[in-house]
């Protein structure tokens, strides 16, 4: 049974050593000091909708925030299903009838990448999960909401696999955007990753 330590996933970052690793290697090799750019930026592009991988890069966007680093994660591809509304798409009539069917919304509604086991492995996963310091994908979604990190879904996957504005759950994202603008913040950014 898990013990409630009474700190939250804002807390616990904190306590942590507030360092972002490579920072100024990253700095250095795109020809400017650390000093020079106050906190840097990075762009992660989160092409995969495994729970796993997306709680990695929630993870990565939220220890860069806390630490002063200003993130954005870009939702493209199966990525961008986490941000749909939690469950199935069947209705007939529209063009994602067939997205909508074959893989589940929500945050934590994905596989994980290895050993799935029928959706067993995702439970596991969940668990785990639960019982660390770190807490839940959802808290994780939150604090990095909370301190200044940016959701943004990409609007040509959003027009591939046929979803709407409406499909998608808008607690999680903060704006829609397209390449061009992905372009010209990867461009600026100290580091760009893409998962």
């Amino acid at each position: 049974m898990k013990k409630d330590t009474g700190t939250t996933n804002l807390e616990c970052m904190a306590e942590k050593p507030r360092t972002l690793q490579g920072a100024g290697r990253m700095s250095q090799m795109a020809g400017k000091s650390g000093k020079d750019k106050e906190g840097g930026s990075v762009v992660i592009v989160l092409t995969s909708g495994e729970i796993d991988v997306v709680y990695t890069a929630l993870l990565a966007g939220m220890r860069a925030v806390s630490n002063g680093v200003d993130c954005t994660i870009y939702f493209s591809s199966w990525g961008l299903i986490r941000l749909k509304k939690k469950g199935y798409s069947l209705s007939l009539a529209r063009r994602a009838f067939p997205m909508g069917l074959l893989m589940r919304g929500g945050l934590d509604g994905g596989p994980i990448s290895r050993y799935n086991f029928f959706g067993l492995g995702r439970l596991i996963f969940k668990v785990l999960t639960r019982r660390s310091d770190v807490g839940d994908i959802h808290g994780l979604m939150e604090d990095y909401r909370s301190l200044g990190g940016r959701v943004v879904a990409c609007e040509y996957s959003m027009d591939i696999m046929g979803f709407e504005k409406g499909d998608m759950d808008e607690s999680l994202v903060d704006e829609y955007g397209a390449i061009g603008p992905y372009i010209r913040e990867g461009l600026e950014a100290d580091l760009t990753v893409v998962i």
